[in-house]
Formats: C-alpha cells, structure tokens, sequence
C-alpha cells in the first residue's frame, strides 16, 4: 500500500484527466450521449474496484466482500466530495500572495494528505464493520471449541509438516477478536509456538494434550450457556459432535455432585471464615 499506493493514485489522476479531455471529443461524434454517460462515471466505477481490491485483498485476515465493496463506496464518495470541497477552497484563496511561486507544493502536500487519511478512513471503516458483525453473529464458537478448532487445523498441518496461518483459523469460524484472545492464552501456556514466518504449530505432542488442559484455559467455558449450544455447521462433524455429548455428561455430572445447599456447605458446627493470627474469626 505504502509503495504502490501512490502510483495507482498519479494513474488514476492520469486517467482521470485523459477522460475529461475525450468526453470534448465524444460530444460532437456522439449523439445520444451514452459514451459521455459512460465516461463521467467510469472514474468512478474504477475507483470503486480499485478500493474495494485495496480492503480485500491487502489486510492479512480475510474481509467479506460486502465490507469491502462498502468500505470502496464510501471512500470513493468521500474522495469526490474531498476533491469538490477542496478544489473550491483553493480557486477562492489567496495562497499565492503567502508562497508564491511555490504554493502548488503546500497544496500538493495537503491534498495528498488528506486523500491518505480518506483512504485510511476507510480501511477503518471496513474493519469496524466486520468486528462489529463478528459480536452479533449468531453462530459464534464457544472459546472451547474455538480453541479445538485451532487444534485440529495444527494437527493436520502437522502431518503435512505445514504451519497454520491466520487466515486459515478465521475461515474455520473463529472470530478475529476470539483468535486473538485464544492466541495469546495458547503461545502463554506452550501449547503453540509461532514459527519465524508468523505461523502457528503445536508446541507439544498432541497425544499429551488433554481436553481437560484446554478447557482450564477457557474458564467457565465448559459450564457455560455458549458451549451448550453448538453451531448447527459444526453438528457435522464427528469430534464436534462427540466433544457436545461429553460436556452434556460431565455437566449433569457436576450438577449431581453439586446439588447440596447452601445449609448443608455452611454447616452450623463449622466457622464460615477462617481465624486471623489472634486465632479469632472476622464477622461475616
């Protein structure tokens, strides 16, 4: 983006002008208008696509289409209004009488400035959406079986003696945020270790990593309303759908061991807080 961003933008401004200057051509050959049509609004439509290419295809996690056809809409429309707003201001100054013969670089460096922040604006705008449609997704994994589909895809690429990337997690359905907090909390505890080409792969031997270790690392997970209810896109899949049927046992089990009251865990013979040094017990 930093090295050939600013070649695309000189050659769409090329373009751009060698428009403006064949729509004069077209006006007198073309009759019903249709070619001009097409050549006021070709810009337009090509910065669209340039953009919309830029959100997509640049940032290392994959973008939905739709955030980036938007993010290229609003970006390409902020840019013509830039570009309005800013060619007014300057035909009504008086710059020239402050620089001189070198008030077309101030005003150079400016325009280029605020096209960079419209560009970054946008890329912004395009990651704000898909993060705030990633807390309302309906179909979000639990941390536990977010975590175990990270290690399915290291247990596979293991055996081919490959990494797992990014990318390759986010389109397993874990989320950009949920990867994030998962990543730290397994690269913290060794359970994956990042290789030199920012990749991911098991720090141990899969065979001495247990569901009960990883489910110590999303605390309240296991019991939790979200590991309940399982995505019906995961009910396919044979370990997803054996790992539900052994939370749903080892929750009945703990609601079978925990059913005792409150007057029977606070027994009256028994002290509720444990004495200080002066061997007497604070108030409740």
């Amino acid at each position: 983006m930093l090295t050939l961003g600013p070649v695309l933008f000189g050659a769409g401004l090329a373009l751009h002008t060698y428009l403006v200057a064949l729509q004069a051509l077209v006006d007198g050959v073309d009759v019903l208008g249709i070619s001009r049509l097409i050549l006021v609004y070709l810009p337009a439509l090509l910065s669209w696509s340039a953009f919309t290419l830029l959100f997509s295809a640049l940032p290392r996690a994959p973008v939905p289409l739709r955030w980036a056809l938007t993010g290229g809409l609003v970006t390409t429309g902020l840019l013509y209004a830039a570009r309005f707003l800013f060619g007014a201001i300057v035909t009504n100054s008086n710059y020239h009488t402050v620089y001189g013969a070198f008030a077309a670089l101030p005003v150079f460096l400016l325009w280029i400035h605020l096209c960079w922040l419209i560009v970054l604006g946008g890329a912004e705008l395009v990651r704000s959406l898909d993060t705030f449609n990633d807390t309302r997704r309906d179909r979000k994994l639990s941390d536990l079986f977010a975590t175990l589909v990270v290690m399915g895809l290291c247990v596979s690429a293991q055996a081919t003696g490959a990494a797992v990337v990014d990318r390759d997690v986010l389109r397993a359905g874990v989320t950009e945020a949920q990867w994030r907090r998962l990543r730290t909390l397994l690269l913290e505890h060794h359970i994956l270790a990042m290789t030199t080409a920012d990749g991911y792969v098991l720090a141990r031997d899969p065979a001495q990593i247990s569901v009960a270790q990883l489910a110590t690392l999303v605390p309240g997970d296991v019991f939790g309303e979200r590991s309940r209810v399982l995505p019906a896109r995961m009910r396919s899949v044979h370990w997803a759908a054996r790992m539900e049927t052994l939370l749903q046992a080892s929750r009945d089990a703990a609601h079978s061991h925990l059913k005792l009251s409150l007057e029977e865990l606070f027994d009256a013979d028994q002290t509720v807080f444990p004495r200080n040094d002066n061997g007497i017990a604070p108030r409740a």
